[in-house]
């Protein structure tokens, strides 16, 4: 079994870049797929597109 303090500090480094690099992208993935769902849920205004903003949210469960 390889630990981590027996890898070069380069390749640590490394490793935790990617890792947090990698987090990031699902982040916002995630928050991406969150908006198109409350935009599906709350519908669009029109033909224009609405940006769901966070009282329209709370405004959505609250009645």
């Amino acid at each position: 079994m390889v630990y981590s303090n027996q890898l070069p500090l380069s390749l640590r480094v490394l490793i935790h870049l990617l890792l947090g690099i990698t987090l990031v992208f699902i982040n916002k993935a995630c928050f991406y797929l969150i908006g198109i769902e409350y935009a599906l849920l709350l519908g669009t205004r029109g033909t224009e597109k609405h940006l769901v903003t966070w009282k329209d949210i709370k405004s959505k469960f609250a009645s």
